[in-house]
């Protein structure tokens, strides 16, 4: 309900709406599939045999990977925002 009332305001899309989920709402189970570091991460961590660095996960292949994670999507996004590269 949240998504469908942000995503008509011109300017907000996806990537706004998870961050206000996790960071204004405190939302435990928000994993945003578009951030670009997300994507890099687990590139690294679950294709690391994928040799073309430009080919990052799909955001489908990120949500079926995660599913053990579920209900605490956002704290596994904190972590893997953090972890090194």
């Amino acid at each position: 309900k949240i998504r469908e009332c942000l995503i008509q305001v011109r300017g907000i899309g996806e990537w706004t709406i998870h961050m206000f989920l996790m960071f204004s709402l405190g939302r435990q189970d928000v994993l945003p599939v578009g951030d670009l570091i997300i994507r890099k991460k687990f590139k690294a961590i679950f294709q690391p045999s994928v040799k073309d660095k430009k080919q990052l996960p799909q955001p489908d292949q990120i949500l079926e990977i995660s599913k053990p994670w579920k209900p605490y999507r956002s704290v596994a996004s904190l972590l893997l925002w953090h972890a090194p590269s």
